[in-house]
């Protein structure tokens, strides 16, 4: 191991690493101890323009992550972008590649894009297949992700074949998966809404609200949908009931009046 890829490692492992999106740790997440560590890193990198590009591609992707966890959008855009580009200059198949597609998919379906992030999700599952085969755990929270997507895309068969072989993975029982799982439930909960399996739906969506786990953001999302299903069921007190406690959290965001409008059209 070089030098520069020790340094890199001792930077990510400054902390513990929860995952980016949902994933097991690949996507390793810095705490604010790590930039200057990781800044240094990225230079050196810069300077030697011989450096390995998966060196490079990590790099990017931990520094762009950090500095979405401190809000600066604006600087890990092109940071996951310029991870992306270099991932497709290691020839052959490499991890990084997988992770470079995944990140960057992430990003887009959270800035509203899916049409950009199904490719992507695609291309880092193709890779992490012919890598290390259908059981290969860190595939999970990309098959949970790619399945979300093509729920909104009304390819409902196609995302349950997804959500299946995530569950086969979990199932096999490599690593701890209580986020996975979580994560796993809430894409079932999600398809179920789609098809008017409203028990089902409910079921899965309230046990999501009893998870640690479960963010405060998905939190809201959870509120929205469990309104949806009792105004489908025209239980009025229970939509109303479901609307404010998704609002009330809604609003504890900087970005609060904007979240309500997009999730739930207003505050009435």
């Amino acid at each position: 191991m070089t030098s520069t890829m020790i340094s890199l490692v001792a930077c990510t492992m400054l902390a513990p690493c929860p995952s980016y999106d949902g994933g097991p740790g690949r996507w390793c997440i810095p705490q604010v101890q790590a930039e200057p560590c990781l800044e240094n890193v990225l230079a050196h990198l810069r300077r030697n323009p011989d450096s390995p590009q998966p060196h490079y591609v990590w790099a990017l992707e931990r520094l762009a992550i950090l500095r979405m966890n401190q809000g600066r959008t604006d600087i890990a855009m092109p940071l996951v972008n310029e991870a992306y580009e270099r991932s497709l200059k290691i020839p052959g198949l490499h991890p990084a590649q997988s992770e470079a597609a995944g990140m960057l998919a992430a990003f887009h379906r959270r800035h509203g894009d899916p049409a950009r992030a199904l490719p992507l999700l695609r291309r880092s599952l193709a890779i992490d297949d012919q890598l290390f085969g259908e059981l290969d755990p860190h595939a999970v929270p990309v098959l949970i992700e790619l399945g979300t997507l093509l729920i909104g895309e009304g390819r409902e068969s196609e995302a349950a074949k997804h959500f299946e072989r995530a569950g086969r993975i979990i199932a096999a029982g490599q690593i701890e998966w209580s986020r996975e799982k979580l994560l796993l439930d809430l894409g079932w909960a999600e398809l179920a809404l789609r098809q008017k399996r409203w028990a089902e739906s409910d079921r899965l969506y309230r046990q999501s609200l009893d998870h640690p786990g479960l963010d405060k953001l998905s939190r809201v999302h959870v509120h929205a949908a469990l309104a949806a299903i009792a105004r489908a069921q025209k239980n009025k007190d229970e939509q109303r009931a479901q609307r404010q406690r998704g609002i009330a959290l809604a609003q504890q965001f900087p970005e609060g009046a904007a979240l309500v409008r997009s999730i739930f059209g207003g505050t009435r």
